[in-house]
């Protein structure tokens, strides 16, 4: 299995590089890596747009197995048309592919943005329906209508997985993006914390599963990734205390979010550039999720990892790393672009 052909999309992206570092040291190799950047590898490197047909062939005839992490992430409505054709049409090209080249596995990295969320504290597992007059994040409709593509590539003799993590901790690096801004914004001088709570896995536990599914370990199917639900309280806490910092957290005031969310949309409005502040982005810090991890662990070899030694270890790493050059090559590329 592990001399058959595979290819990663999002290769240069958070989730990917620290893919491609789990398979390589389990000894996969004949890898091809789909990046939008060129970085520097030893494995094959395919530089190229996903959005691109001709690109799309060229990576992917004769896969055994297309591993499907390459995401646009954003909640802004700005970018409700880009993350469409980013993570819904290309999504929709690759299934064609891979069904007109009889890829016999296909995995799909979407998120549990895309599961039905209430607002309240209850349990959200694998069944929880998409309610679209509810559920309106660009990102989550995205990922949602991609979510389907797959669901018609399985109807049509696809094999394959869908994962669905819920918010993702890295190893190291990426530290501008997505979960890093947490540390960066309250080493800055940030004091508060959102009154919400949610679901969260660290990177390593994601591509263990990957792995066991690369090993034919998991049935097809939908899984949710999950390690733990946790408050933001929490989640903000532990960061501050890794970071040493001696100043207390308190409660993120309803009415300052509000004000930063019309603030932030004027400037939406004016200069036409997406804020990572918003009325999504607002609702998600002040809503409480629960999710269910109850299929994944039936189904694997999983023992996730506690979400506070995950924050802790990453930013240990953040410290270490702050301010030298990156010295890994497959992880070389740390640009706001979450495209890769």
């Amino acid at each position: 299995m592990k001399d058959l052909p595979i290819l990663i999309t999002g290769a240069g992206g958070m989730l990917g590089s620290h893919l491609v570092e789990a398979l390589s040291r389990a000894g996969y190799r004949n890898l091809t890596l789909a990046s939008r950047q060129s970085f520097e590898t030893d494995l094959k490197l395919e530089v190229g747009d996903l959005k691109d047909w001709n690109y799309l062939l060229r990576i992917i005839e004769g896969k055994h197995t297309i591993i499907h992490a390459a995401s646009k992430i954003s909640y802004s409505d700005l970018d409700f048309d880009a993350l469409m054709a980013e993570n819904t049409l290309v999504m929709r090209s690759m299934i064609d592919l891979a069904l007109e080249y009889d890829v016999p596995n296909f995995v799909y990295i979407s998120s549990t943005s895309t599961l039905f969320r209430t607002g309240i504290t209850e349990s959200i597992n694998e069944e929880s329906t998409w309610k679209s007059k509810i559920q309106t994040s660009p990102y989550g409709t995205s990922k949602f209508y991609g979510e389907l593509e797959w669901a018609r590539g399985l109807a049509e003799g696809l094999n394959g997985h869908l994962l669905l993590p819920s918010v993702i901790i890295p190893e190291h690096g990426f530290y501008h993006q997505n979960f890093g801004k947490n540390i960066k914004m309250l080493e800055d001088g940030f004091e508060h914390y959102p009154s919400g709570s949610g679901g969260f896995v660290a990177v390593s536990d994601v591509c263990k599963i990957i792995l066991e599914i690369l090993e034919n370990k998991i049935p097809t199917g939908k899984y949710i990734l999950n390690a733990e639900n946790i408050s933001y309280k929490e989640v903000f806490m532990t960061i501050h205390r890794a970071l040493g910092l001696n100043t207390p957290l308190t409660p993120l005031k309803q009415w300052k979010l509000s004000l930063a969310v019309i603030f932030n949309g004027i400037q939406e409005k004016l200069f036409r550039k997406s804020n990572f502040i918003n009325k999504h982005t607002a609702s998600l810090s002040t809503s409480n999720f629960e999710y269910d991890n109850a299929k994944i662990l039936q189904h694997s070899q999983i023992k996730f990892k506690p979400i506070k030694e995950a924050i802790q270890e990453y930013v240990q790493n953040y410290l270490k790393e702050k301010g030298a050059k990156w010295d890994k090559p497959l992880l070389e590329i740390h640009k706001p672009d979450s495209v890769n």
